[in-house]
């Protein structure tokens, strides 16, 4: 079985009282698409949203996520040293807004500490994507953040400790805490 590299990073869950959030940053990827974007919600009501970047990478998702709605829309993600800004544009509407602030964690710096030292084929997260294509995330960095902003059309998000309902994407679970996962996520081609 081929697996394709797709080099940055992963949110695995953002935790609000109506939704959950999940951010794919993509700088490197074996598509036509060079850099892809994608911000999961899941909506409390059951329904779950890609907006997407660019929208005609829409294939490329599709061979591995099956969501009730995909929209294509301008996803900004900018990395600073402070944390990481994040906004999603929509027939020039502000759809989103999320403003993460990197922590330092002892913790953290431990687990990246074993991370650069460790066998890479050995180490993350294995599983299949709900359509059955198998992945292996394989992390470089993983580093917690804060919360600083969150705005959905226009209104304020309400943080969460955890979601009210259990999410799961394929065998991928949401984090136990915000965090930015600096990956090498190998997908079934």
């Amino acid at each position: 079985m081929k697996l394709l590299p797709f080099e940055g990073f992963i949110i695995p869950g953002l935790h609000f009282n109506n939704c959950s959030i999940w951010i794919l940053n993509w700088h490197d990827n074996p598509t036509p698409f060079k850099k892809l974007a994608e911000v999961w919600v899941h909506w409390f009501d059951e329904k779950t949203v890609c907006y997407l970047s660019p929208g005609e990478a829409k294939t490329v998702f599709q061979k591995y996520h099956r969501f009730d709605e995909i929209i294509p829309a301008n996803i900004s993600i900018e990395e600073t040293v402070e944390g990481i800004n994040i906004m999603i544009l929509r027939d020039g509407q502000d759809i989103l807004t999320l403003n993460l602030k990197f922590l330092k964690s002892l913790k953290y710096r431990m687990i990246n500490l074993i991370l650069n030292h460790s066998n890479k084929e050995r180490i993350g997260e294995k599983g299949k994507t709900e359509t059955g294509r198998y992945y292996h995330n394989k992390p470089k960095k993983l580093i917690p953040v804060f919360i600083e902003k969150a705005e959905l059309n226009g209104k304020p998000l309400s943080i969460a400790n955890k979601p009210k309902r259990n999410l799961e994407i394929g065998d991928g679970k949401p984090s136990d805490i915000p965090l930015v996962n600096y990956c090498t996520h190998m997908l079934e081609e």
